[in-house]
């Protein structure tokens, strides 16, 4: 059902071999370069978009999560069209957070709880349209007055199951 629902993408399914770290910020997988991985590859779970490949060996991979702090993809919300950066869970926090939005963004109309959130393809890493999360609180900065909003990250980072890596779109053929 995954890769049905990623229809145009070329995908290889992986599984977790190892759990590198108990924050769930890095995962190593049973998939290396011999298999066609390389670094940069967006990784996918039933739930959503779930990091991407950090390190490649031979027949395995590191994935960085997005609940790793380091972590910055460029993000759309559905309903109203605005881009901004979601960033990755800090430390202390449960909840990524979309930040860095479009100019003159109007935080009580644009953003609002419920609204998804998708990459906006912006970047070489991730494609548009994956799904990341959903918007659980909307906020305006108290220093600089920019709008941000929590999201929670809809990946099962507890039970992630089959993994699948992104390993390049495919390309519609020409109609003559």
């Amino acid at each position: 059902e995954l890769k049905e629902s990623n229809e145009g993408l070329t995908l290889t399914d992986a599984t977790i071999i190892y759990n590198n770290d108990p924050s769930g910020r890095t995962v190593t997988l049973n998939k290396g370069s011999r298999h066609g991985i390389k670094v940069g590859m967006p990784v996918l779970c039933a739930g959503g978009l779930y990091g991407s490949v950090s390190e490649v060996s031979l027949t395995t991979c590191k994935v960085t999560t997005l609940k790793d702090e380091t972590v910055f993809i460029g993000a759309t919300v559905v309903r109203s069209g605005i881009n901004g950066t979601l960033c990755g869970i800090e430390a202390g926090q449960t909840m990524a957070k979309l930040q860095y939005l479009d100019a003159n963004v109007d935080h009580n109309n644009d953003l609002a709880v419920g609204d998804l959130i998708v990459t906006s393809g912006y970047g070489e890493t991730y494609p548009g349209g994956l799904v990341i999360g959903e918007i659980t609180e909307v906020g305006v900065d108290a220093y600089d007055r920019s709008p941000y909003a929590y999201v929670r990250l809809y990946a099962d980072y507890t039970y992630a199951g089959t993994l699948l890596i992104v390993t390049g779109e495919e390309v519609a053929a020409d109609e003559p």
